[in-house]
């Protein structure tokens, strides 16, 4: 307890520069700008594995006298000495130093794209109003995500390893949700945005070019992630004081997560379709109606299934959200479904479903070593990447030219 009080003071800067960081990639966002501000989280990873790396590298002797060399030569009069908390203690620090990092290269792309930004007094007017009057909803929006996750945090420490398994699952379902969800619906905003200022049409094609681009990632990434959840985490986490036990724990939290993955995109994907409208009331609604959900199944079910339910709990609120916010926009003639686009997304999932079935039962690597596990892994992710392009192409979901012009696009 006294540990992690020091820690959460020593960190709590980091919202400053998290705060920083999100107004100066928004002011890049807006001007279509992407790359610096997608690029600067990783500092976050970057930072904290090398910080890692060298007290792991090291161990708590030599760290100490590597510290106490580079202090001299700076001019502190500082001495530590070896304690198996340094490390640790480093890499809190470098977590603090990494969200520096963070909003500083931020701020640098904001003044190398001309932008100035200074404080001022602004005097209270409708734009000023508006922009709060659109916030607190949009906070609120925001902040579901949040208070699921602490209340499912919550729930789970009733059940030993329960919040552990549950984090590393999370962990792996996080990743193709902010690489395809978070990435196209920042994306999205801004040019949805525009496109609807212009009244121009293009409105349409644009949510329906996301969904695809979208849909064509999380699909197979969904199912690989269900079908494949063992061998990945066993190749991932399975060492040291993590059993197999806890591989199987985590598998089955990690395909809970994944059956709510392509819901959660949907909803990244049609979100920016109210935003762009200036409505962050409805988004609002139905993601504390999904809180409800969550929490209500979590309460309900895991007495009997344990940290499952909580990741089932999640896939179903989304599910749910996602599909409030189809109906809404099909209600308000936001977006409708073509033949064409259902057809295309058919035929998604069908291809999905081939490759998962594939996987599920190929023949495993024999050898329950790392290095099997990984050939094992890497061949399996291989084969089923392969034959999930193969099979979109000759359903002519996609053609070539399509995923050269998302390339085009993402850079």
């Amino acid at each position: 307890m006294d540990v992690t009080v020091e820690y959460a003071r020593i960190l709590f800067p980091y919202l400053i520069f998290a705060s920083l960081m999100a107004l100066f990639s928004a002011m890049l966002n807006s001007f279509n700008r992407f790359a610096l501000a997608a690029a600067a989280p990783s500092l976050l990873n970057i930072v904290g594995i090398m910080a890692l790396g060298l007290g792991a590298g090291l161990g708590d002797a030599l760290l100490a006298g590597f510290l106490n060399k580079i202090s001299m030569l700076v001019g502190l009069s500082v001495h530590l000495d070896p304690s198996p908390k340094l490390a640790a203690d480093i890499f809190i620090f470098a977590i603090l130093f990494s969200g520096l990092l963070q909003a500083g290269i931020v701020a640098w792309g904001v003044a190398r794209a001309g932008l100035s930004l200074r404080l001022r007094f602004i005097a209270w007017g409708p734009g000023i109003k508006d922009f709060f009057h659109l916030l607190g909803p949009g906070i609120l929006a925001g902040g579901v995500v949040q208070i699921n996750i602490m209340a499912g945090g919550i729930i789970a420490s009733f059940q030993d390893g329960a919040r552990a398994h549950l984090y590393y699952a999370d962990r792996l379902y996080q990743f193709p949700l902010g690489l395809i969800g978070v990435a196209i619906s920042v994306v999205l905003l801004p040019k949805l945005t525009a496109a609807l200022k212009k009244n121009d049409g293009s409105a349409p094609g644009l949510v329906d070019e996301s969904l695809i681009t979208a849909m064509f990632l999380t699909l197979p990434a969904a199912f690989g992630l269900a079908v494949l959840a063992e061998p990945i985490i066993a190749t991932l986490f399975e060492h040291g004081r993590f059993t197999a036990q806890d591989t199987a724990a985590t598998a089955a939290a990690l395909i809970g997560f994944a059956a709510g993955l392509p819901a959660y995109v949907l909803v990244k994907i049609f979100s920016p379709s109210f935003f762009a409208r200036l409505d962050t009331r409805t988004p609002m609604r139905l993601a504390v109606l999904s809180m409800v959900v969550n929490i209500t199944i979590s309460l309900i079910f895991f007495p009997i299934h344990g940290h499952v339910a909580i990741a089932w709990a999640t896939a179903v609120a989304s599910m749910v959200q996602a599909a409030g916010l189809i109906i809404i926009m099909w209600w308000r003639n936001y977006h409708q479904w073509r033949p064409a686009l259902v057809m295309r997304l058919v035929k998604l999932l069908l291809a999905s479903m081939v490759m998962a079935m594939l996987l599920f039962f190929l023949p495993r690597i024999a050898g329950g070593d790392w290095l099997a596990r990984f050939l094992d892994l890497s061949l399996r992710v291989g084969l089923g990447v392969g034959v999930f392009v193969v099979m979109v192409l000759g359903l002519k979901v996609v053609r070539v030219s399509d995923i050269s012009r998302w390339r085009g696009h993402s850079s």
